[in-house]
């Protein structure tokens, strides 16, 4: 059932010298984007008691998976992963899916190898009991799926790792290889059918518009932060697969999910999937026209600056500890990082270095679009000192500046901001239907850019996800804020969600990125393939 299996240490004597302040790939010791941004939520004396975290998925003794098993957990996957119940709802949107969540698993009785494809289809067509990949593990090189109680639907949640970790029935782990098998054997591998995944700075209306999408009755269904995409982006941030391991992962589990979709909503064929925040799971994107070449990626933004104020004001609200909290509000809880041993300044520096040195995002200097003829030069101390402010804003400087590298290689189909979404609502639903060539598969595009249209807007998408809103910037959009955009093209802005003096600390940071300030931050059209459906260029930056 297991064979002996170890995964390729990435901190051998054999690193490349150009990286060796901090090491080609992340050590084992080294906080991801996830996992570094939940230390800010937990950020307390508390975090002296408890275990150093860390970034890379534990590496499980169990060895590879030789064929299909049943994984029993000893705990409910709806808990940290040493059991304890969520400490806030983000610790829960901050905690990735893993082998953990089983805690101590053991291993139930191997699939009949006759039988072991036809049962596998046999799970996923059950449009009773979903059954959807839930984590895609390195250390067993299995993916695993996660079969549901009768009636319950894990994609309506307003985050799918949220709804998968609830009503389990049961957990299996199916070897890399027979999961590709069994993904190219569905009819989606030959004949995929209209896919759109969205890509994004996160906190910029995409949980909106897939839920739009869906509430519209426009044909669509939505899947919202498949944890499997991000953890394929680990595996390669860390050097634990090839990229061929990673393309055929990534083409597997998403058929697999795209099947599962059409099997329980089969008069939605248009399938929506909303990913994490570029900052996590970036590496995915150019992955995706090898292993699905006809999927279309667009990418949705927002003016970054009103982005790092959203995920600011989010994290004050989750945090767990009232002296992180008043620390946080006065931009000084970097005092608490070096009190408590708080890992995040590392990651931070990691950041940096891959936007300086990463191949696959490394700034072109001689890229005349893309602020030619200047160098990356930032000092990350800077943005240490701003405490979780800087932090936010770091790692929203490197979605930006992943979503500018990318967008100049012809990924995105068409690009979308938040203030046209909360503008037009509706109608840029249309729009972006017509770009991307499905308009006629809608069933009544007479509603689109309709009063009654525009009502679907006004509903919470992140309902029970644990980032309810009760009002502003997601309900609607915030009409005073979107009309001041609107008419000011230029110059400093109210920002929509930070004070006056937090919101020229971030216009001081962001001005950092040199090339990215030259370009005022516009992330709209990035190259000579992708249009905007947005309908006029907006200010990005805020003036700085």
């Amino acid at each position: 059932q297991l064979e002996a299996f170890r995964v390729r240490s990435n901190n051998g004597p054999n690193r490349p010298s150009a990286m060796a302040d901090l090491g080609q790939f992340p050590p084992e010791a080294e906080l991801d984007d996830l996992r570094a941004y939940r230390e800010l939520v937990l950020l307390g004396w508390n975090r002296l008691l408890e275990p150093r975290p860390t970034g890379a998925r534990r590496s499980f003794p169990l060895g590879k998976m030789k064929s299909t098993v049943e994984l029993l957990p000893s705990k409910t996957l709806d808990t940290r992963p040493d059991g304890k119940l969520w400490a806030t709802p983000m610790d829960r949107l901050l905690t990735p899916a893993s082998l953990e969540d089983l805690g101590d698993f053991v291993l139930g009785a191997p699939a009949d190898q006759n039988r072991e494809i036809a049962d596998l289809v046999a799970l996923l067509d059950d449009a009773d009991r979903e059954t959807l990949p839930y984590h895609v593990s390195v250390a067993t090189r299995s993916i695993l799926l996660v079969q549901h109680a009768p009636g319950f639907r894990p994609t309506e949640a307003p985050f799918m790792f949220v709804g998968q970790r609830q009503k389990i029935e049961k957990i299996v782990a199916v070897p890399w290889e027979v999961a590709a098998e069994l993904a190219e054997g569905l009819p989606e591998a030959a004949e995929l059918g209209p896919v759109l995944v969205i890509q994004m700075t996160g906190r910029c209306g995409s949980t909106v518009l897939s839920k739009a999408m869906e509430w519209l009755e426009v044909g669509c269904q939505s899947v919202s932060e498949p944890e499997v995409v991000t953890d394929i982006h680990e595996m390669l941030e860390r050097g634990l697969c090839s990229r061929a391991d990673a393309v055929q992962a990534l083409r597997t589990v998403l058929l697999l999910l795209i099947h599962q979709r059409r099997r329980a909503q089969p008069d939605k064929p248009m399938i929506v999937i909303k990913n994490r925040s570029l900052s996590c799971c970036w590496r995915h994107c150019e992955l995706l026209p090898e292993a699905l070449p006809e999927v279309k990626q667009i990418f949705q933004y927002r003016r970054l600056e009103d982005v790092i104020g959203s995920f600011h004001v989010a994290t004050e609200a989750n945090m767990v500890s009232n002296t992180a909290r008043l620390a946080h509000q006065c931009a000084q809880d970097r005092l608490l990082w070096m009190l408590t041993g708080s890992p995040i300044v590392t990651f931070m520096r990691r950041m940096v270095k891959t936007m300086e040195e990463d191949p696959a995002i490394a700034w072109a200097p001689t890229d005349q679009e893309c602020g030619g003829g200047l160098k990356l030069d930032i000092d990350v101390q800077k943005f240490v000192a701003c405490g979780s402010l800087g932090f936010q804003t770091l790692r929203n400087v490197l979605a930006a500046h992943a979503s500018v590298m990318l967008g100049r290689k012809g990924l995105w189909a068409c690009t979308l901001s938040y203030e046209d979404l909360m503008d037009r609502k509706s109608a840029c639903v249309a729009d972006l239907l017509r770009e991307l060539g499905w308009l006629h598969l809608v069933p009544d595009p007479q509603r689109l850019g309709t009063p009654e249209g525009d009502k679907v807007f006004s509903k919470d998408a992140h309902s029970g996800g644990g980032l309810a809103k009760v009002g502003g910037s997601t309900l609607g959009g915030d009409a005073r804020h979107l009309q001041i955009i609107k008419q000011q093209r230029h110059g400093a802005l109210d920002n929509a969600h930070l004070p006056s003096w937090q919101a020229e600390m971030v216009r001081e940071l962001l001005a950092q990125h040199e090339p990215l300030r030259v370009m005022d931050y516009d992330l709209s059209a990035l190259d000579a393939k992708s249009k905007s459906v947005s309908a006029k260029a907006r200010p990005q930056m805020g003036g700085a």
